[in-house]
């Protein structure tokens, strides 16, 4: 996954909310790596709110990669 990607998240029924990576921290692939997202969409997903660095922002804090996969 590089910046500038476009992923959806994962979720156990059915597709999740799209994103787009607009930082990385460390090789995706290891276990220390992280990426930042902004969510996609005029309607933020339940996701975004938890995962936001504020309130209502579309900015997550870091997270794993595991938790996307790319889109397309």
């Amino acid at each position: 996954m590089r910046i500038g990607d476009l992923v959806r998240y994962k979720t156990p029924n059915g597709p999740g909310p799209l994103a787009i990576i607009v930082a990385t921290s460390g090789d995706p692939k290891s276990f220390h790596g992280r990426v930042r997202v902004m969510w996609a969409g005029n309607k933020l997903p339940t996701q975004a709110r938890v995962w936001s660095t504020k309130k209502d922002s579309k900015i997550t804090t870091w997270m794993k990669p595991g938790h996307f996969k790319k889109a397309f």
